[in-house]
């Protein structure tokens, strides 16, 4: 939808605005479910229900204010034939980055240890919350 909405000429700004704002999502994601855990005192249905109103409102909008036009069909590349055109050293880097990022998924990991070590400390709302800002 993105490519069709924007020439190829500006691919690259489209493409990294969107990726700008992917990442503010993920840092004003937690960063609100540190409040919010707070206010509401661990009680997570609650939580979720709140964590549903931005979900809901970016479905209307995508149902009721985008437009989609026809989509003009392009050659298809295979992922191999793609990973083979790249320059060798950009291949070797995307490897190294692919191997990294499938043994980078400790996050969720990490703050459950956080909330177990802080509970006796902070008790269990403070300590969700903190774990969730670290």
């Amino acid at each position: 939808m993105l490519a069709a909405a924007v020439t190829p000429e500006t691919y690259g700004r489209a493409f990294g605005f969107e990726r700008m704002l992917d990442t503010c999502g993920a840092i004003l994601g937690p960063a609100t479910a540190f409040v919010l855990l707070k206010g509401v005192e661990l009680d997570y249905p609650r939580l979720f229900f709140w964590t549903l109103v931005p979900g809901f409102a970016a479905v209307a909008c995508r149902a009721f204010l985008v437009k989609e036009r026809e989509r003009i069909r392009v050659s298809r590349v295979s992922f191999r034939g793609g990973f083979k055109r790249l320059p060798p050293r950009f291949r070797r880097f995307f490897v190294a980055v692919g191997l990294f990022g499938a043994g980078d998924f400790a996050h969720t990991l990490l703050i459950l240890l956080a909330v177990q070590e802080l509970t006796p400390v902070l008790g269990a709302v403070r300590a969700a919350s903190v774990a969730v800002g670290f």
